[in-house]
C-alpha cells in the first residue's frame, strides 16, 4: 500500500481519495469509519478548489499576456510612424525638429516592457519641446501618450495576475500539503482499525501508482495468516453437512 506525496498530481490525489470516501462510507455502523470518510471528504473538497483556483488564475494570466504582446506591437507602430512624421516636417532626414526629437531616440522595436515605457515617456517630453516650431506635435504626443498609457496598464495587469498565480500556488500547495498529511493518517487509522489485515487495509485505498511496481509500503501480512470478516458484513451460514449415505 503506498501512500501519495507532494510529487503525486492533484487529479491522481483526488481519484485515491475519491475511492477511499466512498469506501469508507460503505460501513454506516462503523463510526470510526465514518468520521475518516468526513475527514477525508472535506480535505479533497478544500484540495479540489484550490486547485481550480490555480487553474483559473493561470488561464486568466494568459490573457495579460496577450494584452501585453499586442501593446508592444502596436507601440512599435505608433513609434515608427511618428518618427516619419518627424522627418516628413522636416523634409529630410537631420532637420531642425528630428535633431530636437529624434536623432537620438533608441530604436523602439528593439525595446519591450517598462523600459520602453520609459522611452516613449522621454519622447513624449521631446515633443512637448518642439510644440512651437512643429504645430502637429501636440497631436503626435497625444498619440505616443496614449500607446504608452495602454502598454503600461497591459504591463501592470501582466505583473499583478503573476502575483496572483504565486498567491493561488502557494493556497494550493498548503492544501495539497494538509491533504498528503490527512491521507498518510487516514491510511494509519485503517491500518489500526484492522491490525495485520492487509485484505481489508486494501479494501479502502488504491494504488496511486499503478504499473510502476510496489514500494512494499503498509504492513504486510504472510499468507497463512487469517482474514477476519469485513466489517459490519454478516457472517455466511456453515454449508449444510452432505448425509452420508
Amino acid at each position: 500500500m503506498r501512500l501519495i506525496t507532494m510529487a503525486t498530481p492533484v487529479d491522481k490525489c483526488l481519484e485515491v481519495a475519491d475511492h477511499a470516501v466512498h469506501m469508507l462510507a460503505k460501513f454506516p455502523e462503523n463510526p470510526r469509519l465514518g468520521e475518516m470518510s468526513r475527514r477525508l471528504a472535506e480535505g479533497s473538497q478544500n484540495l479540489e478548489t484550490a486547485e481550480l483556483v490555480l487553474g483559473a488564475t493561470e488561464r486568466a494570466a494568459v490573457h495579460t499576456r496577450i494584452d501585453a504582446s499586442f501593446e508592444n506591437y502596436t507601440s512599435d507602430l505608433c513609434m515608427r510612424r511618428v518618427k516619419k512624421q518627424v522627418e516628413a516636417q522636416d523634409a529630410h532626414r537631420g532637420g531642425r525638429v528630428a535633431s530636437l526629437v529624434s536623432d537620438d531616440a533608441p530604436d523602439f522595436t528593439r525595446l519591450q516592457g517598462k523600459k520602453q515605457v520609459e522611452a516613449m515617456r522621454q519622447f513624449e517630453l521631446r515633443l512637448v519641446g518642439v510644440q512651437d516650431i512643429w504645430a502637429g506635435a501636440s497631436t503626435e504626443r497625444a498619440q505616443v501618450a496614449e500607446h504608452r498609457t495602454r502598454y503600461e496598464i497591459a504591463l501592470d495587469a501582466r505583473e499583478q495576475s503573476k502575483r496572483v498565480i504565486k498567491e493561488a500556488r502557494t493556497t494550493r500547495n498548503t492544501a495539497k500539503e494538509r491533504f498528503v498529511q490527512l491521507y498518510a493518517e487516514i491510511v494509519s487509522l485503517v491500518k489500526a482499525e484492522f491490525p495485520r489485515d492487509r485484505r481489508t487495509q486494501e479494501l479502502f485505498f488504491i494504488d496511486p501508482y499503478p504499473g510502476r511496481g510496489q514500494s512494499g509500503a503498509g504492513d504486510d501480512i504472510d499468507e497463512g495468516d487469517e482474514l477476519p470478516e469485513l466489517p459490519g458484513l454478516p457472517e455466511e451460514p456453515d454449508a449444510d453437512p452432505v448425509a452420508t449415505p
